[in-house]
């Protein structure tokens, strides 16, 4: 999101997922961020930084929300909504009413991102933008993605598919 986005952004509701992996000097960048679009913090350090600032925000599930009580304290912490961890067991959670609550349920997602860029460092920056990709010692292969932020995020070997699971949310208001 820059400024000139802003005519882009004036109606409707939107959510804006910041890196897991974010610098001070980028933060202050997000204090102008209109009110309809909620910033989805990936750590602490972004969670503290928005309430302090009386912003609401919504938790993504970088911070490994997995269990009722986690979910719980970052609301009483003013989060505005809650993504859940892809480790939470759904059949033991407690869904609070008037809470909000999301799960990733279908996709590629990233299991790890680096602070330096791994392409830079063996193929030089010309190559950053291609896409990549790792192999373990079992033979499956991670993809490897550049960010806007030129931070590399290393996106596990088979997609998510949680659609069977996701039927539990059908039971709660």
């Amino acid at each position: 999101y820059n400024q000139s986005d802003k005519k882009m952004f004036e109606k409707g509701s939107y959510r804006l997922l910041l890196p897991p992996l974010i610098k001070d000097k980028y933060l202050k960048q997000f204090d102008t961020l209109p009110e309809n679009i909620l910033p989805v913090v990936s750590n602490p350090g972004e969670l503290y930084y928005f309430i302090s600032k009386n912003r609401p925000v919504a938790a993504s599930w970088h911070l490994n929300i997995s269990n009722s009580v986690a979910a719980e304290v970052l609301f009483e912490e003013s989060i505005k909504e809650c993504m859940l961890s892809l480790e939470t067991d759904l059949t033991g959670f407690i869904f609070r009413p008037a809470r909000e609550y999301s799960l990733l349920v279908f996709g590629e997602f990233p299991v790890m991102t680096t602070e330096y860029c791994l392409v830079k460092n063996n193929e030089g920056c010309s190559r950053c933008k291609d896409d990549h990709q790792l192999t373990d010692e079992k033979g499956a292969v991670y993809s490897l993605k550049t960010n806007s932020f030129c931070q590399n995020e290393i996106f596990f070997h088979t997609p998510l598919n949680l659609a069977k699971e996701s039927a539990v949310f059908k039971q709660y208001p």
